[in-house]
């Protein structure tokens, strides 16, 4: 009769597996509903039986032990995990100088458009004093066109290349002034990034010790030691600026210098100047 009940149980458990297919949660439940079948068949849930949160508790353990590094296996496996720790390193090092390079090369367009932007703002200034002088004189004398940059210029003409070389200097002023809030910005991105990699350096030095240590069995039988060294790999490792390997930067962006004043009233004001 046992024999009976058991060949029914595998074929139940046969046909429950077809019927599931491929699923995964299929073949869980499908599994569960045997296990459950086979407790019954053994006269159920006992006070001895491991439950069953415990022992899945107990098999998701046994897959992150598989998957991490973690105590147990730096202990169990101390050449390897140095070894995995110094490609960890090196793929860090590797971002941060990728970073060191974009930042480089950020700081040296602002710098370079900055300077061009300082020339334009300085030539239309130049500019906007001949234009203006120009202006009052023939405002006074009642004669227009003006002579302004060596074109004929009539009394609105004028006064809307005025304004329009005013609003010009402006926005330079505003795109310079971003950008050295960005430049500032950039150099303590630098200097952050630098310390990282030195800081990598000294890291991979103290994970090649310790693996050279660990090869030459200088301190296999000194279990104290082992722990020590590997404890403050992984400390030290879990310290990496995580920021480190992404280096880009959220631009600083300066208020706009161009306003919504009225025309004319902006270039009266602009005609006030001295």
């Amino acid at each position: 009769m046992m024999k009976r009940t058991m060949a029914w149980m595998a074929m139940a458990a046969a046909a429950m597996l077809a019927v599931c297919g491929c699923s995964p949660e299929g073949r869980e439940e499908a599994m569960d509903r045997v296990s459950a079948a086979g407790r019954a068949l053994n006269g159920g849930d006992t006070e001895g039986r491991t439950p069953d949160v415990v022992r899945k508790q107990r098999e998701a353990e046994a897959r992150r032990q598989n998957r991490e590094w973690t105590q147990e296996n730096q202990a169990k496996h101390p050449v390897e995990y140095c070894q995995a720790q110094l490609a960890t390193l090196d793929r860090h090092a590797e971002a941060l100088g990728v970073g060191v390079h974009k930042i480089a090369v950020a700081i040296g367009t602002d710098k370079r458009e900055n300077g061009d932007d300082r020339v334009q703002a300085g030539k239309l200034e130049e500019f906007l004093a001949e234009a203006k002088a120009a202006y009052r004189e023939a405002e006074a004398a009642g004669s227009w066109p003006a002579r302004i940059g060596g074109f004929s210029l009539g009394k609105e003409r004028a006064q809307e290349k005025i304004v329009e070389a005013r609003r010009k200097v402006s926005e330079l002023q505003g795109r310079i002034a971003a950008r050295e809030n960005r430049l500032v910005a950039l150099d303590k991105k630098l200097a952050r990034v630098n310390a990282e990699q030195k800081r990598v350096v000294a890291i991979r030095e103290r994970v090649q010790e310790t693996l050279r240590a660990l090869e030459t069995k200088q301190i296999l039988d000194d279990d104290a030691g082992i722990a020590a060294a590997l404890g403050a790999i992984s400390d030290s490792m879990g310290a990496l600026a995580p920021e480190a390997d992404n280096p880009a930067l959220e631009d600083l962006l300066a208020p706009s210098a161009t306003g919504g004043a009225q025309w004319a009233a902006e270039f009266e004001a602009i005609m006030a100047e001295r």
